[in-house]
């Protein structure tokens, strides 16, 4: 019975994302979760999807949450976290993009002004202020013009090898294994860096390169985005994130 809830749940999931994968290669996104919490992720991933309303109808919008959703199940350590990690990664990454395509200067100060306007708010509304301002980016030519460059990109270029699938998915490891401390990110950084050329020089890559580089930069972001999602948790706290039902 729940195994067949699950599973009309996940088909459901994937159509309100636009069929971005079918539903067996949306499960195969859960497979570093015990097989036990798998039901529980499917039902808040549904819960969140609430969130979106009638934003749901839209293309752009529909990719944007399944990279959010893909993001979120990457860094989520303890599955019990998951619906904070999607509410907490949403923030980041639509705060993100409106940032850098609405050619504001004075970025951290229109952080901060956010962050003072969201405090008086619940999750729901702040996530469909943020759509409201991400609106006019995803229908922009210059967002939509990136994407199809984004797109040209993949499939011009090589897959990643399978050596350097090993370097990232070592760093992924470290990185999970580090107690991350807010005021020790350079010093983490740094020592990412360190061990990955270690790594790299152990495996014949040269570290050189700007395919090595943009590795680098790569496993760089995997760090960040943890200590992004780790501050937006200190600063909301015990707040109830749990997703109210659409009317």
């Amino acid at each position: 019975m729940t195994e067949n809830l699950s599973k009309n749940t996940i088909e459901e999931i994937v159509y309100l994302l636009g069929n971005p994968v079918d539903s067996e290669d949306f499960l195969s996104l859960l497979n570093v979760y015990p097989s036990f919490k798998i039901p529980f992720i499917i039902e808040e991933t549904r819960k969140y999807l609430n969130y979106f309303s009638t934003y749901l109808r839209d293309a752009e919008f529909q990719k944007r949450i399944f990279e959010i959703i893909t993001i979120s199940y990457e860094i989520c350590d303890l599955v019990d976290n998951i619906p904070d990690v999607l509410v907490k990664t949403t923030f980041v990454n639509l705060l993100e993009l409106y940032l850098d395509y609405s050619k504001i200067e004075r970025k951290d100060e229109i952080l901060n002004i956010f962050g003072i306007s969201f405090d008086t708010l619940a999750p729901g509304p702040k996530i469909l202020n943020l759509c409201l301002l991400v609106e006019p980016v995803l229908k922009s030519k210059e967002y939509l013009l990136d994407r199809g460059k984004l797109a040209e990109i993949e499939v011009v270029y090589s897959p990643m090898t399978s050596t350097e699938i090993y370097l990232k998915n070592e760093i992924d490891r470290w990185i999970k294994n580090q107690k991350l401390d807010l005021s020790k990110q350079d010093f983490l950084l740094t020592q990412l860096s360190a061990i990955l050329r270690d790594l790299a020089v152990k495996y014949g890559i040269n570290t050189t390169t700007e395919e090595f580089m943009e590795l680098e930069i790569e496993c760089k972001e995997m760090l960040t985005m943890q200590f992004t999602v780790l501050s937006l948790m200190i600063e909301l706290g015990d707040e109830d994130l749990t997703p109210k039902p659409l009317a």
